[in-house]
């Protein structure tokens, strides 16, 4: 009898262990083997003065050069007796400046009123043997640019907002020329300035960046300061600006806004609403290369 008890514990045993080799075993099996810290990888602290500020931000659209016909087409008629009265010295599709000389009329000059574009000449012999011409400019001066934007950012631009202008190799800054009122379809008009000296025709499509503020001034940081835990944003506050000791930091994000600069950069900023005050330093570890 006390042989088949010993036994039974002996098996007892025996099973108890090999329980608790496979339990092991397992668990050995979901662990992840221990990440190895790279003692040769320097970091170095990027630092940000937190302030207030009203952010710009950039959209893209396009536009056409247009205007009205009656304004940027500029005719100009000749009557005379002889074919000598009037000679051109320009050629159809040539392109003149204001103030410059195009001709002779009756021995005298002809001076361009126009920045413009010489784009039709219409000759005729009258039945009393005079001679008509006509003249047809293109003037530059007249055109201007339309384009239409959302009106998520009609609040958001102004007479002030820079515009960039944008066709094939050629590139300028101007401005708004009016911004329209009306809604139609989600899309409110604009006027856009056209500098003549880039002799644009009507119809030409142009890309076009305009500068928009955003509304309001805030606290704004760049999204590689905010670290989020799974409950909560946080940020890493430096203890004064001479020290590179941080501790961390809870805060309150209010809106997420992205900023595209003039060249299509883009980067996302949060809003802070608690947390931070204006002239705190905030840091991130970045790795050096």
């Amino acid at each position: 009898m006390k042989r088949q008890i010993v036994l039974l514990v002996v098996i007892f045993v025996i099973i108890c262990c090999l329980i608790m080799a496979l339990v092991w075993i397992a668990g050995g099996f979901d662990k992840e083997p221990p990440k190895k810290i790279d003692s040769q990888i320097q970091t170095d602290l990027v630092i940000y003065k937190v302030s207030r500020s009203q952010l710009t931000s950039s959209f893209s659209l396009t536009g056409n050069v247009t205007g009205d016909k009656l304004s940027y087409i500029k005719t100009f008629d000749y009557l005379f007796d002889s074919k000598e009265d009037f000679l051109l010295s320009i050629e159809l599709g040539e392109n003149i400046n204001k103030g410059e000389k195009f001709g002779i009329f009756c021995g005298s000059a002809l001076i361009s009123s126009v920045n413009g574009m010489l784009i039709d000449i219409c000759e005729e012999q009258k039945e009393n043997g005079t001679y008509f011409t006509k003249l047809h400019f293109l003037d530059y001066d007249s055109l201007y640019i339309e384009a239409k934007i959302d009106e998520e950012y009609y609040s958001r631009i102004n007479y002030d907002s820079p515009v960039f202008v944008y066709k094939n190799n050629i590139s300028f800054q101007t401005s708004i020329n009016r911004i329209g009122f009306e809604i139609s379809n989600g899309k409110i008009p604009l006027v856009i300035d056209l500098p003549n000296n880039y002799n644009m025709l009507p119809g030409a499509e142009m890309n076009l960046i305009i500068i928009a503020a955003y509304p309001r001034e805030c606290l704004w940081i760049e999204e590689d300061f905010v670290f989020w835990d799974g409950n909560s944003y946080y940020v890493y506050i430096l203890e004064n600006e001479l020290s590179d000791q941080y501790h961390q930091v809870s805060v309150t994000i209010g809106e997420k806004v992205e900023i595209i600069d003039e060249y299509g950069n883009s980067r996302i900023m949060y809003e802070i609403t608690t947390g931070l005050s204006e002239g705190d330093y905030i840091v991130f570890e970045t790795v050096m290369k």
